[in-house]
C-alpha cells in the first residue's frame, strides 16, 4: 500500500471516531420525540343505515267519491352503532337519512294521488315527519283492502374519517313502504229515469225516479230522501220514501209528491235525492247525494176562437166556440162552460168536451138571449175549462173572455122579434079561421 493511501485510511478512521458520540445524540432525541410528542393519525368510523317506517295518521278506511288528505307519518327507527355511541365523536348524527324524497304511488289501489312527490328533508332517528298527500277517491271505486307504495329516496353517511380534515363517503339509499288503506262499502246510486206529473206552476203534482244502487253495499232499512232548497219552487210533502233492503245492481222506482210555487217559467229545477240505509256493521250512514232535474211542465192552457156573434134585444144566436189547448200536457174530461150576466141568458151553459190532447182542439156551442129590454152594447161572455190533470185531480183553467156585440133592430129586426112573430101568428090564425066561416056560410046557403 502506498503512503497516500495509508494516510487516507487514518483520516477516515479519525472521522468515525469524532462523529460516533453526535449520532447516538440525534438517536437518542428522536427516541425522546417519538414519546413525547403523539403521532397524528386519521380513524375511520363506520355509519350505519337508515331504518325508515311509515305509518298512517288517523283512519285509513276511505270512502268513495270523497276527496282526502292523507297522513303519513315518516319515522327513523335505526339505532346507532355500538363504536358510535362510544366515542360519540362525529358531525352528522349517525344513521340519519339526509334528503329524504318520498312518493306515494297507488300501487293497485283506485286512487288518484294529486300532490307527489314531497322532499321530508333531514330525518334523525327517533323523530316523527307527518307528510300529507291530497288524493281522490272515483265514485265507482270497489270496496276492499288495498296497499299504496310509499317509494323513499334519501342519502346517508356510510363512513366518517375523523382527524384534522373529517371527511364523510356518502351513499344513496332508497326503500318502498307499503301503506295499507281500506276503501269501505258504500250504497252509490244513479237516476236511470226521472218524470214529472202534473208538476205545473200553482199547482200540485208528483216527481217519479228509478233509482239503481251502483255501490258495493247492501242497504239494509234503506230510504230515500227528496231534498229542495228554500228557494226552489218545488216543495216535497213527504220527502222519505221507504225502499227496504237495496242490494248493489237493484233498482227501485220512487214517487213523491210536490207542490209547486205559481208563476214560475218552464224549466228544469234542480233536486237532490240521498239514500239513508243501514250498513253491515249496523251503523246508520247515508249516500252521497244525487242531483236530479224536475222538469216543470206548463199545463194544460186554453184558448177559444168562435165567429163574432150579434145579438138584437129580445133576439137570440148560437155562439160557436172552439178550445185550443196550447199547454204541454193532455187535458182529460174536459168540460166547457160559459158565465153569463143579465140581460145576457143561456138554456145550457156547461158542455162536455172529452180530453184534449196538446195541440189539439174542441168545439162548444151554446145558445144566447139577450133580455129584450137590454141596453144596446157589447157585451162579454167568460167561459173557462174544467178538466182532470195526469194524477186525475181535478183543475179549473183561466177565465177566457168572449165578446159579444148587440144592435137595435130595424123593422125586419122588429118583424122578427118572438112577440111580433106571435101577433102575425095569431092575426094569420084569426083571419083563416074567419075566412073559413065565411066560406061554410055561403055553402049553406
Amino acid at each position: 500500500m502506498s503512503g497516500a493511501t495509508l494516510k487516507e485510511v487514518r483520516s477516515t478512521q479519525t472521522i468515525e471516531r469524532a462523529w460516533h458520540p453526535f449520532f447516538l445524540l440525534l438517536v437518542l432525541c428522536g427516541l425522546a420525540l417519538l414519546f413525547i410528542t403523539p403521532v397524528q393519525s386519521a380513524s375511520v368510523y363506520p355509519f350505519g343505515e337508515p331504518s325508515l317506517s311509515a305509518t298512517v295518521e288517523g283512519d285509513s278506511r276511505l270512502d268513495p267519491g270523497t276527496s282526502y288528505d292523507l297522513t303519513i307519518v315518516m319515522e327513523n327507527t335505526a339505532l346507532d352503532p355500538e363504536q358510535i355511541q362510544e366515542t360519540g365523536i362525529y358531525i352528522y348524527n349517525p344513521v340519519s337519512a339526509l334528503g329524504t324524497t318520498v312518493t306515494l304511488f297507488p300501487g293497485g289501489a283506485p286512487v288518484d294521488i294529486t300532490n307527489t312527490p314531497l322532499v321530508v328533508g333531514y330525518l334523525p332517528p327517533e323523530v316523527r315527519v307527518p307528510v300529507k298527500f291530497s288524493m281522490i277517491v272515483p265514485e265507482d271505486a270497489p270496496a276492499g283492502n288495498y296497499t299504496l307504495d310509499l317509494q323513499v329516496s334519501y342519502v346517508f353517511v356510510e363512513t366518517e374519517t375523523q382527524g384534522s380534515n373529517p371527511q364523510y363517503i356518502y351513499r344513496s339509499g332508497d326503500a318502498t313502504i307499503p301503506i295499507p288503506i281500506q276503501i269501505r262499502p258504500r250504497v252509490r246510486v244513479e237516476a236511470r229515469g226521472v218524470s214529472a206529473s202534473n208538476v205545473v206552476p200553482g199547482q200540485e203534482g208528483s216527481v217519479t225516479v228509478t233509482l239503481q244502487n251502483m255501490g258495493y253495499e247492501t242497504g239494509t232499512h234503506a230510504s230515500a230522501q227528496l231534498y229542495t232548497d228554500s228557494i226552489n219552487p218545488i216543495t216535497p210533502y213527504q220527502g222519505s220514501a221507504y225502499l227496504g233492503t237495496f242490494p248493489p245492481g237493484e233498482t227501485r222506482t220512487v214517487s213523491w209528491r210536490v207542490s209547486v210555487a205559481d208563476r214560475i217559467n218552464v224549466t228544469v229545477l234542480p233536486a237532490v235525492v240521498i239514500i239513508n240505509y243501514q250498513d253491515n256493521d249496523g251503523i246508520i250512514t247515508s249516500s252521497r247525494p244525487l242531483t236530479i232535474g224536475i222538469p216543470v211542465s206548463q199545463g194544460p192552457k186554453f184558448v177559444v176562437r168562435y165567429a163574432p156573434v150579434m145579438l138584437y134585444p129580445g133576439g137570440s144566436s148560437e155562439l160557436h166556440v172552439t178550445y185550443v189547448n196550447t199547454g204541454d200536457v193532455p187535458a182529460y174530461d174536459a168540460d166547457a162552460k160559459i158565465t153569463l150576466v143579465s140581460p145576457l141568458v143561456s138554456g145550457d151553459s156547461i158542455v162536455a168536451l172529452g180530453d184534449i190532447l196538446p195541440g189539439g182542439e174542441a168545439n162548444a156551442s151554446f145558445s144566447v138571449s139577450l133580455d129584450s129590454n137590454a141596453i144596446v152594447k157589447p157585451y162579454a161572455i167568460l167561459t173557462d175549462i174544467r178538466y182532470r190533470d195526469e194524477n186525475g185531480v181535478l183543475q179549473l183553467s183561466d177565465l177566457l173572455k168572449i165578446n159579444v156585440e148587440t144592435k137595435k133592430p130595424g123593422i125586419l129586426g122588429y118583424l122578427l122579434t118572438p112577440p111580433v112573430i106571435i101577433a102575425i101568428i095569431g092575426v094569420i090564425l084569426i083571419a083563416f079561421y074567419y075566412l073559413s066561416n065565411r066560406r061554410r056560410q055561403k055553402g049553406g046557403q
